[in-house]
């Protein structure tokens, strides 16, 4: 797991974080609070100031994370091995 950044991980294991922000963005009303959208969102450099609504800014943290993805399929493949899924970008 060299190649995956640290901030996907949490305590060297996979985050699930990218599983439950998908998990809500599949609901007709964001649950998460703003504050915590936030958090989430400048724990990877992502200005939630530049997002007017909560679901915006999930849906840019979940892009952020499909960029991950994207650049780099180890860690892509890797993700899905560990929890069991197929994640479609």
């Amino acid at each position: 797991m060299e190649n995956i950044p640290e901030e996907f991980l949490d305590d060297g294991e996979f985050s699930d974080e990218y599983l439950w922000l998908m998990s809500e963005n599949a609901c007709k009303y964001v649950s998460y609070k703003r504050r915590s959208l936030e958090n989430i969102a400048k724990s990877h450099n992502i200005n939630p100031d530049n997002y007017k609504n909560k679901r915006i800014l999930l849906e840019a943290i979940i892009e952020y994370w499909n960029d991950n993805f994207r650049a780099n399929p180890e860690f892509h493949r890797e993700y899905q091995r560990h929890f069991g899924g197929e994640i479609k970008l």
